[in-house]
């Protein structure tokens, strides 16, 4: 197989070189055969010594290397002052030479002075080789020579110092020299006071276009096969195609609230330290690509499960995607030591928008971050956030090229897209340090007190002028002076340095900036200047390079096409909205309007940026193409709901669009909110918001609007929409019935709440194996479950409601579920849930798929429009642009929202009905028959039958498991335990902790089974068997770790004692009957000090005993406190017929 063909002379002065050696070498044929020793490496060692001669050794045939010495004529005094003053008078020349580029025009200035850089003779070369051949150039120094082309390459000051003059002392003489900068201390001693991130605001990440940096980048001359530039460009485009494929988890929603990050400093690979509640692994260390793996799966939506750690890594993460997605990073090289250096990404920080966010990261990063080895010292905060935004792209860039070994078999390139540390091994390899570094500087211009300034101004008509200037930005009040004054005026020759390398970068973008380089000032054409504006800007803008507009052309207008939507008709309603709107494409200049006829007369005229009216515009002949083509497609809205999403967005495929005044009139009347009267009937008082609730659920339903009702849990979300119903009903609007659907933990509270609030409405469950369908009922109450099953039944009935409560069971909007309640039909629509988005926004939109079908779009675009650009990239625009949709048709209220709090009560208490299931069924009527044989006792005899039976209910009632005592512990086998899993899911979606009471330490410990089993997570059992060390740790368990949400306390070891004001919840799982002793219980949650509203959950077994005495306790309530504390005891005084139609089951209606 044959070898890679290694080129030396890869550019023009290295080629002049080669040429040079090329035209003096006559007839030897000793240079080919030379470049074939160079090629196999035989040229071992090469340096410079100290009185600039280039010394090599080389290996041949015999085992001790040859020695090499070349030596070129020396410069004298005078020629040195003469490229001095060169480079002094033109520094774009410098910069370029700064750069590493030899400028061809300082060639030619040399070359008429009679300097020549390169030999035309052999008299101009002193070489000598310790090998017996007598020609020159023998084949072993002609291996060195084409090493030296190669040298040359990577650096053209080595030609100057060839002929005597060291880079130092040429820059000194030119006043450029920079001095010798102090390594950076990047490490501080540990900082103690705490941040508020709280008051910091976050400031836009605005990148207008996407800049492809590196073809700004001269080709590089590195001899390694595949170029450097073209391994770049294949870095930035697999890079974003990462980053764009990356899947969001619908499943991890990590709770961080309790998690402390420490980073262990290491140049490649930090160790991270997990404290606390930690959500990413079992282990307390883990590596930076564990982290990242986690990191990478999940939304990056700022929730109330965040602390001070995870907003910093999910802003940072976030910004480093729009970094990536717009190339605003590039590499650079690092040093280790002097014999190693590594690559690193770095943002670009010459842009504006880039340096306000690192600065806002600065602000909100967490104290003492990323630790030295000697933890005393941390690393200062602008060095530790570059250092992570590095990390997450190199890991980024790595797994996006995780799978290609072509690179990584190439030392050098393998440094960019791997975490390797290049060791030089001879003085070939020492220099990839400097070249590397002097190729990349352009990225990274030093943050220096003076910066260029292109200043613009008019100049006649079509005309502008052009002028180079110097900004000073300590002081912004200083007018910008001209390059030459500055040279004059500045002695610090680090600024020079700077300046003069940003010159010899852009004299390199276009025409434009290579003539104003050379020239200073120049006078353009308006096309010029538009391209000036509107291309170069750009890539300016990214190398901090400012462009200076007079007042005038501050806001230089880009035409843009717009669309007016005017009304067909004088009235106009949202349930005619696609039929009566007018689509009229106009071009838009700033506020004013042209037609197209108008706009084509125009554009006809003149090109480029020109005066229009009183302000300046751009007018590019491909963005007018672009223009006209995009006119062409005239909008067709297909339904009500995509007009709507169109005036309330005001755009239609990112075109602007504006609305006439009746147009207007229509959103004004769909966000108007009428003052409704609560209904008459209804048997409740309504609290403030919930009244507001009502009003805006009637308003929308009765305009043809699905709603979505996202009240906190606890603030009755379920009495606000009967209230509906029930008004509907007083105005016979009710003309159909309504579809409650619901979790079946949820049928019996939706019965009774209809019940104690609106007996006039007839209400009908829809449930159970010998269901029916009545539809002369006003309520129709159903599962999810059921509606799956009993589709084909139900999905040609016509429904005057369909309400969907816990409405996030159908945020998977692939489920057969889903698709079910989707296929139903209604005149109007409700979701209702605490959680509109569990985990991502396509929750949100499954949701909103229900409630108004093709309002959000299909879910492809919807995700490619919405989700990506809010989950994973942090985009504001588009998260304003959602909520303009959404929110007139979803009302969310808090219970911790100001307005709320003060309408609640302190304790918020909630009798949640369940229904027996089949199998407690059978052991309930089988336990239930002992009953019959009461007639037969009396006394102790009597009581003791009663209280055995009370006990054996509430065990069946509890689970079948507590009253069999077997081994089976599923918590579909009880009503009971499937609400506690629902309702537990809620309260833990919510990232809020619940207390469970529950009599028996025996129901405890299945409980305890159950949760672990199917919620995943270890609650804490507080019982009397436990010792006091161990109630102690359970109660500081609960109180301070989100590790333990929950905790099952029997009621008899939880009566006194206890303080868990961390709870927002208490479930009584069973209940004592004795209100004093469920108070004294509850109480343990809310105390003083509970700064949270307490929602006390009373589960009640509906149809059984436990209802009718809940009801006769209620019926109790007003008599003497001495009833209400006897307990149980007053049961057994009931008659005989009394108690049997008390323990009776009821069918369920």
């Amino acid at each position: 197989m044959m070898g890679r063909r290694i080129i030396y002379g890869k550019t023009w002065w290295g080629k002049k070189w080669i040429e040079a050696m090329e035209k003096i070498d006559f007839n030897t044929n000793r240079l080919p055969r030379g470049k074939r020793y160079a090629n196999k490496g035989a040229v071992l060692e090469i340096k410079i010594n100290r009185k600039f001669d280039i010394v090599a050794k080389v290996q041949g045939t015999r085992s001790v290397p040859y020695k090499e010495k070349i030596s070129l004529y020396k410069f004298t005094d005078e020629e040195i002052n003469i490229i001095a003053n060169i480079l002094l008078e033109t520094p774009y020349v410098s910069g370029q030479l700064m750069s590493g580029k030899l400028p061809e025009e300082l060639y030619d200035v040399l070359k008429n002075e009679g300097i020549n850089l390169f030999p035309s003779s052999w008299e101009e070369i002193n070489a000598y080789c310790s090998c017996p051949d007598w020609a020159n150039p023998c084949k072993h120094l002609a291996a060195v020579y084409y090493i030296i082309a190669d040298e040359l390459d990577k650096d053209p000051f080595l030609i100057f110092e060839m002929h005597g003059l060291k880079k130092e002392k040429l820059l000194k003489l030119a006043k450029i020299q920079s001095k010798k900068t102090k390594e950076k201390n990047i490490f501080e001693p540990i900082q103690k006071d705490n941040i508020d991130i709280s008051k910091v605001i976050e400031p836009s990440v605005f990148f207008n276009q996407k800049v492809n940096i590196i073809d700004y980048l001269p080709e590089s001359n590195l001899s390694i096969g595949k170029n450097v530039k073209s391994l770049l460009n294949k870095i930035y485009l697999k890079n974003s195609i990462y980053i764009e494929n990356i899947k969001l988890s619908e499943e991890i929603n990590p709770y961080f609230k309790e998690s402390k990050f420490e980073f262990f400093y290491d140049v490649i690979n930090p160790k991270i330290k997990i404290t606390g509640f930690n959500p990413i692994s079992k282990k307390e260390n883990i590596t930076f690509e564990d982290f990242f793996s986690y990191f990478e799966k999940i939304p990056l939506l700022i929730k109330n499960t965040d602390n001070e750690y995870s907003v910093f890594f999910k802003k940072t993460l976030s910004f480093v995607y729009n970094l990536v997605l717009y190339n605003s990073y590039a590499p650079f090289p690092e040093q280790v030591d002097k014999e190693k250096f590594y690559i690193k990404y770095l943002p670009l920080l010459s842009n504006e928008s880039v340096k306000n966010y690192i600065e806002f990261l600065e602000l909100i990063i967490p104290n003492n971050l990323i630790l030295h080895k000697n933890k005393n010292f941390v690393v200062k905060k602008k060095e530790a956030v570059i250092y992570i935004i590095s990390l997450f792209i190199k890991e980024i860039t790595k797994r996006a090229f995780f799978s290609n070994n072509d690179y990584l078999k190439n030392k050098i390139l393998t440094l960019f897209i791997s975490d390797n540390i290049y060791t030089s091994t001879n003085f070939k390899e020492k220099q990839i340090y400097t070249y590397l570094k002097n190729y990349f500087s352009p990225f990274f211009f030093k943050n220096i007190n003076y910066s260029l300034v292109i200043k613009i101004s008019p100049f006649i008509e079509n005309r502008y002028s052009l002028s180079l200037l110097i900004k000073n930005n300590k002081d912004l009040l200083e007018e910008p002076i001209k390059l030459s004054t500055f040279l004059n005026k500045i002695d610090d020759s680090i600024e020079k340095e700077e300046i003069f390398k940003q010159l010899g970068f852009i004299s390199n973008l276009s025409e434009t900036t290579k003539l104003l380089v050379k020239n200073n000032d120049i006078i353009i054409t308006s096309e010029e200047l538009s391209q000036l504006l509107f291309e170069t800007k750009s890539i300016l803008k990214t190398f901090g390079i400012e462009l200076l507009l007079p007042k005038e052309m501050k806001k230089i207008i880009d035409v843009k096409p717009a669309i007016v939507v005017k009304s067909k008709k004088n009235i106009i309603s949202f349930l005619s909205l696609k039929d009566l709107l007018k689509f009229d494409w106009k071009i838009a200049i700033g506020d004013d309007f042209l037609t197209l006829e108008e706009f084509k007369k125009l554009s006809g005229k003149a090109n480029g940026i020109i005066k229009f009216k009183d302000k300046y515009i751009n007018l590019n002949p491909e963005k007018v193409l672009n223009i006209l083509k995009k006119i062409e497609e005239t909008p067709k809205i297909k339904s009500n709901f995509e007009g709507l999403k169109i005036l309330l967005s005001g755009e239609i495929n990112n075109v602007q669009v504006f609305l006439d005044e009746k147009v207007k009139n229509i959103i004004s009347e769909i966000k108007n909110i009428k003052n409704i009267k609560t209904p008459k009937t209804l048997k409740a008082t309504l609290r403030n918001y919930q009244k507001k609730g009502y009003r805006w659920l009637k308003a929308h339903t009765e305009k043809g609007f699905g709603v979505c009702l996202a009240d906190d849990m606890g603030l009755g979300k379920t009495i606000q929409v009967i209230s509906v119903l029930l008004k509907d009903k007083e105005n016979k609007e009710l003309t159909k019935p309504a579809l409650v659907i619901c979790p079946t933990t949820l049928i019996g509270n939706w019965a009774n709440e209809i019940e104690k609030f609106s007996p006039s409405l007839k209400y009908n469950i829809y449930h159970g194996s010998d269901r029916e369908l009545d539809e002369k009922s006003d309520v129709l109450i159903t599962s999810y479950g059921v509606i799956r099953r009993d589709l084909e039944k139900i999905k040609n009935k016509e429904w005057s409601y369909i309400i969907l409560d816990e409405a996030q069971n159908i945020k998977n909007y692939l489920s057969k579920q889903s698709k079910a309640v989707k296929l139903l039909r209604a005149e109007r629509r409700i979701a209702l849930t605490g959680t509109p988005i569990e985990n991502k926004l396509i929750d949100l939109w499954s949701i909103f798929d229900f409630l108004m079908p093709g309002y959000l779009g299909n879910i492809s675009k919807f995700v490619d429009e919405y989700a990506i650009p809010i989950e994973k990239y942090n985009n504001e625009y588009k998260m304003e642009s959602l909520k303009s949709i959404i929110n007139p048709f979803l009302l969310r209220r808090l219970k911790t929202d100001k307005n709320i709090i003060k309408d609640l009560p302190e304790k918020i208490i909630f009798d949640q009905y369940v229904y027996l299931t089949k199998y407690q069924t059978t052991l309930y009527n089988e336990a239930v028959k002992i009953i019959d044989s009461i007639n037969e006792t009396d006394g102790i005899k009597r009581e003791g039958i009663i209280f055995k039976l009370i006990t054996s209910l509430k065990q069946i009632c509890n689970h079948p498991s507590n009253y069999l005592k077997d081994n089976n512990f599923d918590y579909e086998l009880s009503g009971k335990s499937k609400k506690l899993i629902d309702l537990l899911n809620e309260i833990l979606e919510n990232n809020e902790k619940a207390i469970i009471f529950t009599q028996y330490k025996e129901m405890g410990k299945i409980l305890e089974k159950i949760i672990k089993n199917n919620l995943k997570i270890s609650p804490l059992f507080f019982h009397g068997g436990l010792n006091r060390k161990m109630r102690e740790d359970n109660i500081l368990k609960f109180q301070n770790s989100h590790e333990f949400p929950v905790m099952i306390i029997s009621l008899k070891a939880g009566g006194t004692g206890l303080n868990l004001t961390s709870a927002s919840h208490v479930i009584h799982y069973d209940l004592w009957w004795n209100p004093a002793v469920e108070n004294q219980a509850t109480d343990r949650a809310y105390r003083i000090g509970q700064k949270k509203n307490v929602i006390v959950h009373r589960f009640i077994t509906k149809n059984t005993f436990e209802e009718k005495i809940n009801e006769l306790l209620k019926a109790k309530e007003k008599l003497s406190g001495n009833i209400l504390k006897m307990g149980e005891k007053w049961i057994s005084e009931l008659s005989d017929e009394e108690l049997k139609k008390l323990f009776k089951f009821n069918k369920q209606r």
